[in-house]
This record gives structure tokens, C-alpha cells and sequence, in this order.
């Protein structure tokens, strides 16, 4: 018996909605200046977002992979734990926030630390 559409649309939004969220914040941020920009503003956040790139790819080196690199490089990787396939769209978003969270973390520790030695 075939469900009715109402009932078919509520399960495809339940099982893909994630999906479709994490791909829409992957366009705009995992990769915003693929197309050239001639506005300067856009311009220097293209070199602005080339250097997160290039420094999230050498903290995930030099963490031994600890820290995921930029949602871009993810995107063009694949995963053991999906045999040979390419991550989900939730799953690289995921990774990507979770190392900008630590990232974040990081530098307001060392933030606070600097400022308490000067103070001290």
C-alpha cells in the first residue's frame, strides 16, 4: 500500500532534512568565493578564506588528525566507516564545527592566560 503524500513528504523530510541543512551551510560556507567575486570586500574574503583553509589543513597535520581540515578538503575525501564513500554532508558540517569550536576555545583560553600574566 502506497502512503499518501502528506504521509511520504513527512518521512522524506524527517530522514533528509539534516542532510539538506548541512548541504546548504556547506555552499555557504565551505566554499562561498568559488566563483569570482569583483567587489573588493569579496576579494579580500576570498584570500581570508583561502588562509583558513591552508591553516585548518596544517593544524589537522600537525594534530595528527585530530582537527578536521576545512569542510572543502572533507568534502573531497572519503570515510572507512562508509566504505570507500564519500562523508555525509551532516557528517563533514559536524567535523567542521566541532574543530571552529575548539579552535575558538583555544585562543580564548590563551587569551585569558595572556591577560592574566599581565596582570599578575
Amino acid at each position: 500500500v502506497l502512503p499518501d503524500l502528506a504521509t511520504a513528504l513527512a518521512a522524506y523530510k524527517k530522514n533528509r532534512g539534516p542532510e539538506h541543512k548541512a548541504l546548504i551551510r556547506l555552499a555557504r560556507f565551505g566554499a562561498p568565493y568559488q566563483y569570482k567575486q569583483s567587489w573588493l570586500r569579496d576579494r579580500i574574503g576570498e584570500k581570508l578564506w583561502i588562509a583558513n583553509v591552508v591553516v585548518r589543513l596544517l593544524l589537522n597535520k600537525v594534530s595528527f588528525g585530530l582537527l578536521a581540515p576545512a569542510s572543502i578538503m572533507l568534502m573531497a575525501s572519503t570515510s572507512k566507516e562508509h566504505a570507500g564513500k564519500p562523508l555525509p554532508f551532516h557528517q563533514i558540517m559536524r567535523r567542521a564545527d566541532t574543530s571552529t569550536k575548539v579552535l575558538q576555545l583555544s585562543v580564548f583560553i590563551g587569551v585569558a592566560v595572556w591577560i592574566a600574566q599581565r596582570l599578575a
